[in-house]
């Protein structure tokens, strides 16, 4: 079974952690687009492997939604399959109802084999988005299913070099102008590079939403140079601070400019592709902006001001020291 699976580990779709195998966000993409194209009995996963094994049978598809055609007409050209291969296409693609003979004995694409070529056409596009991408998604989870692909296959990437580790932080650097009105973003790890970030972008006037999983809220520094910049942070009127309950970590490293820009990392710096070549997109494209502000929106409904989450948990601290009294005093009685 490893023999079968490692490979998909060197190529970034799974995962191997402690003899057990997990899809990579780029792994949970491809299979996303994957259950998209296929549409059992038009197009399934039968008809994606039959295209795959020769580019020829795309390439005849293609030539019959350009023009019908007879056999000797596919097979006439230095370039064209022989006819041996165009018969047994031709054969397959009646069978799978992708073509018909019309009465002049030339063969035509009907609409299942439209649906079905537009499909694959575009399995072959997602993929390739993908794969551009993959350095940024094998460090994601499943919450990347849906991210639009158009809209990657255009993005920035850069790509942390050997030599320069946690390359989002530079490009952040160079994203946060004078010009900046808002910025919300996700931190899922505390270093010096990101509290430096943020206190640039705090001091600038800049309208600043932050949303933390817990465990950094209590990792944040309470002594030391860095200590002020929570202090500041806290106490500026154009920072609001988010703390989102019983999550370890957010599904990506994510800031929002203006609401027309965003930039995408690596939520972990630990969880990163083989190599340590991590990925950061950053694009303004339209779809992409919406899709993120849409997560953006979703950890945010659930997350709480730290006035909030200090109250919830000093109830709960109550609360389970009710429960230990009333215990011990039933069991005295």
């Amino acid at each position: 079974m490893y023999s079968a699976l490692d490979p998909l580990v060197e190529q970034f779709i799974l995962v191997r952690e402690k003899g057990d195998y997990a899809l990579t966000g780029y792994g949970v993409v491809l299979c996303t687009a994957l259950e998209t194209a296929t549409e059992p009995p038009t197009f399934d996963r039968a008809g994606v492997r039959f295209l795959l094994a020769s580019t020829n049978r795309v390439a005849l598809l293609r030539t019959l939604r350009a023009s019908p055609a007879r056999k000797a007409a596919l097979a006439n050209g230095e370039a064209s399959p022989s006819r041996t291969t165009v018969h047994r296409a031709i054969e397959a693609f009646t069978e799978k109802g992708w073509v018909t003979q019309n009465t002049t004995g030339q063969y035509t694409l009907t609409e299942t084999g439209e649906r079905a070529l537009v499909a694959f056409t575009r399995l072959l596009d997602d993929f390739e988005a993908a794969q551009s991408a993959s350095t940024f998604l094998y460090c994601c989870d499943e919450a990347v299913a849906d991210i639009p692909l158009d809209g990657l296959a255009n993005a920035e990437l850069h790509v942390d070099r050997p030599e320069a580790h946690d390359t989002s932080r530079g490009v952040l650097h160079e994203l946060v102008t004078p010009e900046l009105d808002s910025f919300q973003g996700f931190l899922s790890s505390v270093s010096t590079a990101s509290a430096d970030v943020g206190d640039s972008i705090i001091r600038s006037g800049t309208h600043t939403e932050l949303i933390i999983p817990e465990p950094v809220f209590y990792e944040l520094p309470t002594k030391g140079h860095y200590s002020e910049h929570v202090k500041r942070g806290l106490e500026a009127k154009n920072f609001d601070f988010f703390i989102v309950p019983n999550v370890e970590s957010l599904p990506i490293g994510l800031a929002i400019f203006d609401g027309e820009t965003v930039l995408m990392s690596p939520a972990n710096l630990n969880h990163v592709p083989p190599g340590g070549n991590a990925g950061t997109v950053v694009s303004s494209d339209e779809a992409l902006v919406e899709w993120a502000t849409a997560l953006y929106t979703e950890y945010h409904a659930q997350a709480q001001t730290p006035g909030e989450h200090l109250i919830e948990r000093l109830k709960e601290k109550l609360a389970e020291g009710a429960s230990v009294l009333t215990r011990s005093n039933s069991m005295t009685d």
